[in-house]
Order: structure tokens, then C-alpha cells, then sequence
């Protein structure tokens, strides 16, 4: 037990946070020991919860590569009716055709996606056809899928977002400042 107390002292509040997050419940020992460094540090729920929103965040961006936007506002833009898209990057070499997504992009309600999708496609035009035999194939369809308003990907956003929001409110994170 020594040995946990001593390592939790080591890291940083949010690494220790990332721990309380995949907190095992059938460890007591850990638990307490966790519970004990929140106490020495002085974090409060409000802290915790703070930590585990930035994690929540982070989490979604890398699984979505969402735009950089606070969660709140994320979450206002989707009651408003606002769209996540992205679209795709077409690049070959030689015998090699890759694929890539774009950051997701806000688009408002009636806002056209022309703006974002009209750098991919050109790229995916000087930079998808070198391939043999899929650049040519890949490339048209990229442009194709880009100009017909890219890959929608609000329905992913707001789930990670019901998902994380409960993640947030974890009855351990209260119990575990408050005891």
C-alpha cells in the first residue's frame, strides 16, 4: 500500500485523475489510497469535476478531432441545430493511396460546406491521382463524398458527449472528496 501512496505523490493532478477514471472498484486498497492524495492535495469536487471535463474533452477530440471549442459551446451548437462534418484528403505515391479525414467542422444551420470542402478536394486533385490502381478511382470519389457535404459526424459528437457527461458525474468522484 506504501508503494501507491508514494507513486500517486509523483504525478500530476490530472494523471492522477486519469487513474481515478479507470479506477478499478474491486480494488479497496487503491481507493483509499487515491482518496488519501485528493485529500493531501486539496482538490475539491469542483477541481475533480474541472479535470474530468478537460479529460472528457480531450478524449472526444482525438477520437473525432473536433474543432477546438469548449465543451459548453460544442453542446449549445448542437441545440441550435449545427452540424459536425469532415471530410476527406486523397494523397499517392507510386502504389500507395491513403486516406485522410479532416478536423470536424462546425457547420451551421443553412451554412454551406463549400468553404471547408473546396481545399481537400483541390488538394485530393493535384496530390490522388498517382497511384496505380487506385488513384484515380480514390481521388474522384473523395471529391465526390466532399462536395456532396462530407461525412456527418454529429450523431457521434453528442453521444460521446451524453456518454462523457455521465462519466462526469460518478458517484465515486463525489464520494471520494467528500469522505
Amino acid at each position: 500500500m506504501k508503494k501507491h501512496s508514494t507513486e500517486y505523490q509523483k504525478i500530476t493532478n490530472e494523471e492522477l485523475v486519469n487513474l481515478l477514471l479507470e479506477f478499478d472498484p474491486f480494488n479497496p486498497g487503491k481507493r483509499s489510497k487515491l482518496c488519501d492524495e485528493f485529500k493531501r492535495r486539496k482538490l475539491n469536487q469542483h477541481d475533480i469535476e474541472e479535470y474530468v471535463r478537460d479529460f472528457n474533452v480531450k478524449n472526444i477530440k482525438k477520437t473525432i478531432m473536433l474543432p477546438d471549442m469548449p465543451e459548453d459551446k460544442i453542446r449549445a451548437a448542437l441545440k441550435e441545430g449545427a452540424r459536425f462534418v469532415v471530410f476527406e484528403f486523397c494523397f499517392s505515391i507510386v502504389f500507395w493511396t491513403f486516406l485522410l479525414p479532416s478536423n470536424s467542422y462546425l457547420i451551421k444551420p443553412g451554412e454551406s460546406t463549400l468553404q471547408h470542402s473546396g481545399l481537400y478536394s483541390l488538394a485530393s486533385f493535384f496530390l490522388g491521382w498517382w497511384a496505380i490502381p487506385l488513384g484515380p478511382i480514390r481521388t474522384i470519389s473523395t471529391i465526390i463524398k466532399n462536395f456532396r457535404g462530407g461525412e456527418d459526424v454529429t450523431d457521434q459528437i453528442a453521444y460521446l458527449l451524453s456518454e462523457f457527461q455521465l462519466m462526469k458525474s460518478d458517484q465515486f468522484l463525489i464520494k471520494c472528496v467528500i469522505h
